[in-house]
Parts: C-alpha cells; sequence; structure tokens
C-alpha cells in the first residue's frame, strides 16, 4: 500500500491537473449541448416555418446553422448557404448577432436586412449566384 502512496504523491500535480481539465471539458461539453438542446428549447423545422426577427443567438452545428430569434426558446436549423455575390460567401460566417431575418412559410428564401440593405441566400444552395 505504501508503494502506491508514494506513486500517488509524486505525481499528485499531474493527477490533479487531469482532474481540472476533464472537469472543464465535461461542463463546456454540457453548456453546449444545453443551449442547442436542452431546457425547454424547441427545435424548429425550417422550410414550413415562417422566420421573422433578430438574431440573438447562433452555434455553427453539424453542418447547419442553429438560431434563436428574439430571444425565444425556439431554436431554427438553417441549412448551409452561400451567395458567390458576397464578400463573405457563406451563410455562417455572413449572419451576425442582430442581424433581422426573414423567411417565408415553406421557402427555402431567406432575407438578411442590415443597415438599411437586404442580402438574399437561398437554404440548401451552395452555388448561388456563382455564375456572375
Amino acid at each position: 500500500m505504501n508503494k502506491y502512496l508514494i506513486l500517488f504523491n509524486r505525481y499528485r500535480s499531474y493527477y490533479r491537473n487531469l482532474l481540472v481539465f476533464s472537469i472543464i471539458s465535461v461542463s463546456i461539453g454540457v453548456l453546449i449541448l444545453l443551449f442547442i438542446t436542452g431546457g425547454k428549447n424547441k427545435i424548429k423545422e425550417t422550410y414550413e416555418s415562417e422566420l421573422a426577427g433578430r438574431i440573438t443567438s447562433k452555434v455553427e452545428y453539424k453542418g447547419a446553422l442553429w438560431v434563436r430569434l428574439n430571444q425565444e426558446r425556439h431554436i431554427y436549423v438553417l441549412d448551409n448557404s452561400a451567395n458567390y455575390d458576397l464578400k463573405e460567401r457563406k451563410l455562417k460566417y455572413f449572419l451576425e448577432l442582430e442581424d433581422s431575418i426573414y423567411k417565408p412559410a415553406n421557402s427555402d428564401s431567406l432575407y438578411i436586412y442590415r443597415k438599411g440593405k437586404c442580402y438574399l441566400f437561398m437554404l440548401g444552395n451552395l452555388t448561388f449566384n456563382r455564375d456572375h
């Protein structure tokens, strides 16, 4: 028994650091999971839904952009999209917090309003305006 105690004392800081790292990693994972699916959040299908509001949070997850509008509990999944008329072509890089968005129900057109301008993305289309 004394042999194990000597080994533990020798590597005490290593085990302490490993424990702290593990606790922090698990905590971050739980927070991300709670943001995406936890609590009373409801994930809504985007195509059938009409979206209108201001982006209050966004997370990229599994190749899609998950957004929350107006501090609601609902989370909407926006398919990966691109618009080649813009400098930031991909939706995940272009969309910013506090942008206003509108998407009619049963449509793949997403209108983004920022500083008096309107930008169009076609959800699920990575080649929109590519031929220009």
